[in-house]
């Protein structure tokens, strides 16, 4: 079952398979581009609870950057928080540009800044 005769009809089967999978390819990467452009320039603040060194009592993890572009980033699409490429959890005051891939070939950065919560 894993191999096919090689006759016309097959062939031409394997043929119309392997055009319809690279048309979706295709199609795949124009919206990840469409997707790209909506997310490039958006800039997420968050305000957290620092020690004196600036060191978070918490964490920002790549499910709260998701969260917050889903909730404020106005897009026509969800962000999954697997997309959201952080090694780790932030952890510290200041500014960071974080990646969000969108398919192999797209990646845009998301320019994420955490600040001081005031007491």
């Amino acid at each position: 079952g894993l191999a096919y005769e090689a006759s016309q009809a097959n062939i031409a089967r394997l043929e119309a398979e392997q055009r319809a999978r690279e048309e979706r390819g295709k199609r795949d990467y124009l919206e990840a581009r469409r997707r790209a452009s909506q997310l490039s320039g958006q800039v997420l603040t968050f305000r957290a609870k620092a020690g004196e060194e600036g060191k978070l009592f918490g964490s920002v993890t790549s499910a709260d950057v998701a969260e917050r572009l889903n909730a404020e980033g106005g897009l026509d699409f969800e962000v999954d928080k697997r997309l959201v490429l952080l090694d780790e959890p932030l952890k510290e005051l200041g500014d960071f540009q974080v990646p969000v891939k969108l398919h192999s070939e797209v990646t845009v950065e998301v320019a994420v800044t955490i600040v001081r919560e005031d007491a």
